[in-house]
């Protein structure tokens, strides 16, 4: 699939992919990325890269759906042969612990990210903040679990385990944040929890960050961590334009970025136009000549100033021309609205807002 969409031959996301997560045997069917040992570890990480994975992935414990037991599964020496195989080959490695045991040993294994992790003390985050290691604390996800445990089929007492584990891993988030650790945003979207991922930035917020600094770990740091700084997490020349607009001033409310996105761009090309009417083109007019964002913005040098991010008079140019445009649909519309003839003595038929 990522292949298609980098070719042209289906519209999709920029995905970069990590084939089979490494695992050890457990009691099930062994699959391709199933290793148990040293040995077993470097060649699984060495088939993956070269199947074409753009980074690895290592479940370092237990825990996913209703499981939140956290138990370490790959030793430490087994964790340091998988980061050293991943980085020998130029690629970066998330090892995924719930427990804070596993945590401990993929921070001192020199991983590039910890996945999901609640419970971690206070050396384990001060050694990650040291070697710059980011944190994706996927909160999220296990509302998503929780809110919806009837439809995954999980019992009662799951939803309330979940929760309970919710407010650990935003405690540890909060600390993490307070401690140094470089945050990243990820969201562990699965089954029908697609389209959702955003709100993961509610809860970023809530762990102590302003919304610039939310906005900034789902985009720059998030370019950073993929290895992709040069390419994505800035709106600059040479860079991917990927943008989107919003409804509203996310600097202010991160609620504008999770429900208010209206119109996306991905490598200059448009995907998503839900600007449509007379009033939603005044509204995006005047937002998109101040508060453009992109899956990559630039908001990680200092706090927002658009000549600051926006450096080059080329792309303050480029995002003139594309207010431009956005303020001609809107004299279009709204000539369009007030020279429609009244019909039967009612009211001339705004557009629809959506």
């Amino acid at each position: 699939m990522r292949d298609l969409i980098d070719r042209g031959l289906m519209t999709g996301p920029r995905m970069f992919v990590s084939g089979y997560g490494l695992t050890i045997s457990r009691g099930r069917a062994p699959s391709p990325g199933t290793a148990d040992g040293v040995a077993d570890v470097l060649r699984v990480v060495r088939q993956q890269i070269a199947a074409g994975a753009d980074c690895v992935k290592m479940y370092g414990s237990t825990g996913s759906g209703q499981d939140l037991t956290g138990r370490q599964t790959f030793t430490f020496e087994e964790m340091k042969a998988a980061v050293d195989a991943a980085h020998a080959l130029g690629k970066r490695i998330a090892i995924h612990s719930y427990g804070p045991e596993g945590a401990r040993d993929a921070v001192r294994a020199g991983a590039d990210s910890i996945e999901h992790a609640a419970d971690m003390d206070d050396a384990t985050l001060a050694e990650m903040a040291r070697r710059k290691i980011f944190y994706v604390p996927t909160i999220d996800h296990n509302r998503y679990y929780a809110d919806n445990y009837k439809k995954l089929n999980y019992p009662p007492k799951a939803a309330r385990d979940l929760n309970a584990f919710v407010r650990r891993n935003l405690e540890t988030a909060r600390k993490a944040f307070l401690a140094g650790v470089r945050l990243a945003m990820g969201s562990d979207a699965v089954y029908t929890m697609f389209g959702e991922n955003t709100r993961e930035l509610e809860w970023f917020v809530k762990a102590g960050m302003t919304p610039e600094q939310a906005l900034q770990a789902a985009t720059a740091n998030g370019a950073e961590l993929l290895g992709m700084e040069q390419s994505l997490g800035a709106i600059r020349p040479g860079y991917y334009a990927d943008v989107v607009a919003v409804e509203g001033d996310p600097l202010e409310d991160i609620q504008v970025a999770i429900h208010k996105v209206r119109w996306v761009m991905k490598s200059g090309v448009v995907v998503v136009d839900k600007i449509n009417s007379w009033r939603a083109n005044v509204r995006a007019g005047l937002a998109i000549s101040v508060c453009l964002l992109a899956a990559a913005t630039g908001m990680a040098q200092e706090r927002w100033n658009p000549v600051a991010t926006f450096r080059s008079w080329a792309t303050i140019r480029s995002l003139a021309k594309l207010a431009a445009r956005f303020n001609r649909a809107c004299f279009r519309s709204a000539t369009a609205c007030c020279g429609r003839k009244r019909e039967s003595g009612s009211r001339p038929r705004r557009p629809s807002w959506t």
